[in-house]
């Protein structure tokens, strides 16, 4: 199964264009308050991290994610990398700074696809658990996604 999101967002940012660049290309600051990232470390331009997702009936679940930081001259992209396994997500995402005058504005564009493997559903009980799976981890994500800009405002003010 797999489950996508993709949402865009502007965030006001305390301080000029260039301090708003060097905040996203600062993926530790910027994503470090983020609610559902877990483990997030650095090496080099690639981004490694866990994304925390409830699968019904499953529990807690902590995907592998890895993507690779591009910096761009108005910002920074994330490249998701492909990886294997029963549960892993592939985020992808733009930060774009703008001036809003005395300060700044950060236009986030975050696209992720959730890759979960259900057993496979053979019976109608089984049919039945796996569109109501799929459906609660849909607005997991969605919830996700309403939270990640909250998180990345709190990297702001430390």
């Amino acid at each position: 199964m797999i489950l996508e999101v993709d949402r865009q967002f502007d965030i006001p940012f305390p301080g000029s264009v260039d301090d708003g660049i060097a905040f996203i290309r600062d993926v530790k600051k910027s994503l470090e308050n983020v609610s559902f990232i877990r483990n997030l470390r650095i090496e080099s331009n690639d981004v490694f991290a866990h994304l925390r997702i409830e699968v019904p009936f499953l529990g807690e679940r902590l995907l592998d994610f890895k993507s690779t930081l591009e910096p761009v001259p108005d910002g920074a992209n994330l490249i998701a990398q492909p990886l294997e396994g029963k549960f892993w997500a592939a985020v992808n995402g733009e930060g774009r700074v703008t001036s809003t005058g005395a300060t700044s504005s950060i236009h986030y564009h975050l696209r992720a696809e959730v890759h979960l493997e259900l057993p496979v559903a053979e019976k109608w009980g089984g049919r039945a658990f796996a569109k109501m799976a799929q459906a609660t981890a849909q607005r997991t994500i969605e919830r996700m996604a309403q939270e990640f800009p909250i998180g990345v405002s709190k990297g702001m003010l430390k």
